[in-house]
């Protein structure tokens, strides 16, 4: 047998997918509901004016500079939302700042 990696190599390797796995489930976005939107390029309007564009409600300010939460579908948010510089992430209350805040 052609060992690749020593063991404490795979066993690391293992660790980091599993909670890169985890990590990507819990910060997927929702098919329907709060959605937050951090800007990666530029300002985080272009972003949003796309989103509403999509049919999504602004709700309030997220917790991370220049991120929106807003209401609405994945499906119709998600494309021109990454066109127009942005992620689109589940809308968790450690993400979203307090409730009642909004912009």
């Amino acid at each position: 047998m052609i060992k690749l990696f020593p063991g404490s190599v795979a066993v690391a390797a293992q660790c980091l997918l599993v909670i890169g796995g985890i990590g990507a489930l819990l910060l997927a976005p929702p098919a329907e509901g709060a959605l937050l939107i951090v800007p990666v390029a530029g300002s985080g309007v272009g972003a949003l004016n796309a989103a509403i564009g999509a049919g999504a409600r602004l709700v309030g300010e997220g917790t991370l500079p220049g991120s929106l939460v807003v209401e609405g579908r994945r499906d119709a948010v998600l494309a021109v939302v990454l066109r127009a510089g942005g992620v689109v992430v589940a809308a968790r209350p450690a993400l979203c700042g307090q409730a009642g805040r909004t912009a």
